[in-house]
């Protein structure tokens, strides 16, 4: 029985990140505003992690987390410097946050890509990651829109 309400809610999550993908061409207004805990699962790079956002009944939903408030250098990037800066971004984001490490997700939204949602993510003392990478140059605030170069 647990199985199969897994795999409701599991394809209930997709079905409402699916929809919202279809249907949505502005910026999505579905937003959670209830902080939701999660494990993280890999990191990807200096902005995106893969994480397990945990529900009732120990139910665990897989998803891709994009943070909501930063950019961060793309590890296939344009230019040999920000491929060094994506790889540093990625690296602190996993000290920061480390696989197995629990994290609280606030202002959770659905993104342009299925199966990913957009996200402040706070560590379990409550510091906001995303403001830490700013702080240390590891990535950039980021409101939406044209991302900005990272080559000169």
């Amino acid at each position: 029985m647990k199985i199969f309400i897994k795999l409701l809610l599991s394809a209930y999550f997709s079905l409402f990140l699916f929809t919202s993908y279809l249907h949505a061409k502005p910026p999505s207004k579905n937003v959670i505003h209830e902080p939701i805990s999660a494990e993280v699962t890999y990191i990807i790079d200096g902005d995106t992690f893969s994480g397990k956002v945990l529900l009732k009944d120990n139910i665990q939903i897989p998803v891709r987390v994009r943070f909501m408030n930063i950019d961060a250098p793309e590890l296939h990037g344009e230019c040999e410097s920000e491929i060094i800066w994506a790889n540093k971004s990625r690296d602190r984001l996993g000290e920061l946050i480390p696989v197995g490490s629990s994290v609280i997700l606030t202002g959770v939204k659905d993104d342009k890509y299925i199966g990913r949602i957009d996200a402040y993510v706070l560590d379990e003392s409550g510091r906001d990651i995303g403001e830490i990478m700013i702080r240390e140059n590891m990535a950039r605030r980021y409101g939406g829109g044209k991302r900005a170069g990272w080559c000169d």
